[in-house]
């Protein structure tokens, strides 16, 4: 439903003294760069547009106790991609081995995307 209001919720759930950088935004709409601190949650909310063409991702990168570098860009709301998609309620959990997403309806969050690093 375009009129229902959605909530995406980023959550640095890395390991306690692993902050993560974070830029979200969508076509029209950017978020700003934040520096989460471990437990710590970002969280923004909209309406999917009449052409449900509402797409918004985010940049995410962070720094190991080894000094690696982590990284990845991904969609966390996309109107037309029905995994990340339909919840009022979208849960991203950044962990060291992976994303994971939960519409806020199952009981655990399922890995979706794995980092890159250099």
């Amino acid at each position: 439903n375009i009129y229902t209001k959605r909530h995406v919720y980023v959550l640095n759930d890395l390991a306690p003294f692993i902050g993560m950088n974070i830029h979200c935004k969508s076509g029209d709409n950017d978020l700003g760069e934040k520096l989460l601190a471990y437990s710590e949650t970002t969280s923004w909310s909209f309406k999917t547009n009449f052409f449900r063409t509402t797409l918004y991702w985010c940049n995410i990168d962070w720094v190991d106790e080894n000094n690696r570098v982590f990284y990845k860009s991904f969609q966390v709301y996309n109107a037309r991609k029905v995994e990340i998609s339909g919840c009022k309620d979208c849960f991203w959990s950044a962990k060291k081995n992976g994303i994971y997403f939960n519409k806020g309806v199952e009981p655990t969050h399922i890995l979706i995307y794995t980092w890159e690093s250099y």
